[in-house]
């Protein structure tokens, strides 16, 4: 009994192409293989394509699916994160419809509390100018009556006086403005408008002062 040959999967391929090229019957004269075993091979080969074809579209639904599901996730993802930015946006406006009119009703008051305090500010003003307005005149009045009140004295009082100037560098004073600066005691005045001073005389002394300070 002769040993039975054994082909390789790749010789068995090679065959099924002849098989596919010549046909069954020629092939297997062509090659020497029996038809039976040709047969047989094509069956298996046939089974495995489609098992692999099965398997790749078994893999290919799994990926599917695996899509589906990341597609699902993701959408699940943002219409959470649509939702959320939608209850914020939508709280922000009711805290806007709210805050505003309170914001605004503050803002008019301040403005108003403004005016006012200025208002006040402007008329203190104006009384405080006032009043020293009224200050000074009443102050130079004041001043106006003394010097109509000595006036008359240091006039009399000059009139007593015994004055002698001296003015070589030239130069004026009157009678009047001598008995205003020299003691109410002093008799004789002696006036050196070069040194700016008055020398005085009295029963009870003697002295001098300056002119001009």
């Amino acid at each position: 009994m002769a040993d039975r040959k054994i082909y390789t999967a790749e010789q068995k391929a090679d065959a099924l192409k002849r098989v596919e090229e010549l046909g069954l019957t020629k092939a297997a004269k062509k090659l020497g293989i029996s038809a039976t075993s040709l047969t047989k091979w094509k069956a298996e080969a046939e089974l495995a394509d489609a098992g692999q074809k099965a398997g790749k579209k078994g893999k290919n639904i799994k990926a599917r699916m695996e899509e589906a599901a990341s597609s699902v996730a993701d959408q699940a993802v943002a219409s959470e994160i649509a939702a959320k930015k939608s209850a914020s946006k939508a709280k922000r406006t009711v805290k806007e419809k709210l805050s505003s009119p309170v914001e605004k009703a503050a803002g008019d008051l301040k403005a108003k509390t403004d005016e006012v305090r200025l208002a006040n500010e402007i008329e203190k003003g104006r009384a405080r100018a006032r009043n020293e307005r009224k200050a000074s005149e009443k102050k130079e009045k004041a001043g106006n009556v003394r010097e109509s009140v000595k006036k008359p004295l240091r006039k009399a009082a000059a009139a007593k006086l015994n004055i002698k100037i001296q003015s070589p560098m030239g130069g004026v004073i009157t009678p009047e403005e001598i008995a205003g600066k020299v003691p109410k005691e002093a008799t004789d005045v002696y006036v050196r408008i070069d040194e700016n001073r008055l020398y005085w005389v009295g029963p009870q002394g003697a002295g001098s002062v300056e002119i001009w300070n």
